[in-house]
């Protein structure tokens, strides 16, 4: 793939960056690297902070989320 540098920088198309959340970007001599840190949300935690706060079954969950934290309930 061959992109022009314009007046503003480059713009890296989405679908190479699939998947990458935070990337590492350096130039050393005469190239630029893109290098991923943290891909997936197991990397990072807070990706993931409230994609499952509580199972279906648990009708209390948001109620009772205090008890649930410090009594271990």
């Amino acid at each position: 793939m061959k992109a022009e540098v314009s007046a503003n920088g480059l713009t890296v198309p989405k679908r190479l960056l699939r998947g990458m959340h935070r990337v590492e970007i350096k130039r050393t001599n005469d190239m630029v690297v893109i290098t991923p840190r943290q891909t997936t949300v197991e990397a990072d935690c807070l990706l993931g902070l409230g994609s499952n706060p509580a199972r279906q079954a648990l009708k209390t969950g948001s109620r009772q989320h205090d008890a649930w934290i410090y009594r271990g309930k």
